[in-house]
């Protein structure tokens, strides 16, 4: 009588097998790996560029209220006259000692080395703007420096009209312009540095600042606070740029009015600045970018 084999699978089919599922979880892990990192990369450059365009938009913010509104300066011709790029005046001199001048804000590259009243030891290059924003809108703080026109006279059509020269004071309450009609224009003056700071040995991101003044009428600059970590790159430099200005009457040539246009050198400040990946075992190069710094005209 023959015997029925038992069902079942060999040594070598189980062998097989096993090999098989091997190979599937590894190519599985491969592929899962392959995914994360592309995932990773992709969140790697979006913080990237989430963390230049929050650069750029500060600095355009900025630059919106780096000079003295035109409405305030429309009726002055020294103020006309002067560059269309204000420098501010002394980060470390009180802008109440200053005395009545025609023309407040700007925006200029300091050495950190050369201006001891900012607190801290960096050094190296730095942004230096000083900002006026307009009230009663942009006068949201109770106190701070207050900027008013020297002197006030009334119109011909019964409004507040500036002199030329404005005095900036440290005012408890910003409501109005001190000795001053209430109708007349006022702002309030603000100044800011930005900094960079790299982390010697390797301990920290390196680190955009930003400096502030602090608040009371001591006039001193408070601690900085981050403003972007993971800059690897901090470069600004004057640019000299042909600058086109119309003067003279218009003349006739061949039929055609035309108007005189001049050519003139003017400075902007170029600023270089890259940003490192946020994920230190991503493998992706620094985002670089060059952002040009001009007032509004």
């Amino acid at each position: 009588m023959l015997m029925r084999s038992t069902a079942g699978f060999s040594l070598v089919e189980c062998l097989i097998a096993n090999a098989l599922a091997l190979a599937m979880v590894s190519a599985l892990a491969v592929t899962s790996a392959s995914a994360i990192s592309a995932v990773q990369r992709v969140a790697a450059r979006s913080d990237q560029t989430l963390q230049l365009g929050q650069i750029h938009q500060f600095l355009d913010a900025a630059m919106t209220y780096a000079r003295m509104p035109q409405a305030w300066v429309a009726s002055d011709t020294e103020s006309k006259a002067e560059t269309a790029w204000p420098v501010p005046a002394d980060p470390c001199q009180p802008p109440d000692v200053a005395g009545p001048l025609h023309g407040w804000g700007g925006f200029t590259i300091i050495e950190l080395s050369e201006a001891p009243c900012l607190p801290g030891s960096a050094t190296g290059k730095a942004l230096y703007l000083e900002l006026i924003y307009p009230c009663l809108n942009a006068c949201d703080e109770p106190s701070g420096y207050g900027l008013r026109p020297a002197e006030c006279h009334m119109s011909d059509g019964g409004g507040v009209v500036p002199t030329g020269s404005w005095r900036v004071a440290w005012q408890d309450s910003l409501v109005g312009a001190a000795h001053c009609n209430e109708d007349a224009v006022w702002g309030r003056l603000e100044r800011m540095v930005l900094s960079y700071r790299d982390v010697a040995g390797g301990a920290g991101a390196p680190e955009l600042r930003l400096h502030a003044l602090a608040q009371g009428p001591l006039y001193r600059w408070a601690q900085a606070e981050v403003l972007v970590s993971g800059v690897g790159e901090w470069d600004l430099q004057f640019l000299e740029v042909p600058i086109k200005t119309v003067e003279g009457p218009a003349v006739m040539a061949e039929g055609i009015f035309t108007e005189p246009i001049q050519t003139s050198p003017s400075s902007v400040i170029q600023l270089v600045v890259s940003v490192e990946p946020s994920l230190s075992r991503v493998d992706l190069p620094p985002m670089r970018s060059v952002h040009l710094l001009i007032p509004p005209i």
